[in-house]
């Protein structure tokens, strides 16, 4: 069986080590025998959002390498936001046709039963933000 060919992504947040992510992609995909062909750090210091991350999503759909997968930590590592991760994935997912494998909950989107499960972590979290949206603020007693 030969090696799959995938990017390994982390964002490091302020005050946290990145060395601990990216550990943990190196051991995944010697663990699953994937070949890692490069890995992009996003650091909190650069000054254009996302910037490594729009790289790697580049790099991806060029195919000028034959990358089949990005191998990222978990879903916050497409956002400074959870907010901001949810609309990168669904994005990634329904508009840029991305194959991503989360390590921390081992959700590979290019099976269809985690697929379906990454949906309704999705919509779970859309209908908690609409729920506390609809949530009235207390009268204040005059």
């Amino acid at each position: 069986m030969s090696e799959i060919n995938v990017f390994g992504y982390a964002r490091q947040r302020p005050n946290e080590e990145i060395s601990e992510r990216l550990e943990e992609i190196y051991n995944f995909c010697k663990e699953k025998n994937l070949n890692l062909v490069q890995v992009y750090v996003e650091s909190s210091m650069y000054k254009t959002p996302d910037f490594i991350l729009n790289r790697m999503l580049a790099d991806y759909e060029s195919r000028d390498v034959d990358v089949e997968k990005i191998i990222t930590r978990d879903i916050s590592d497409l956002g400074r936001t959870t907010t901001d991760a949810i609309k990168r994935l669904e994005s990634l997912l329904h508009e840029q046709e991305v194959r991503i494998i989360f390590i921390e909950r081992y959700l590979d989107v290019t099976k269809e039963e985690d697929y379906r499960q990454l949906l309704g972590l999705i919509e779970s979290f859309h209908n908690a933000r609409e729920n506390k949206n609809k949530i009235p603020k207390k009268k204040r007693n005059n």
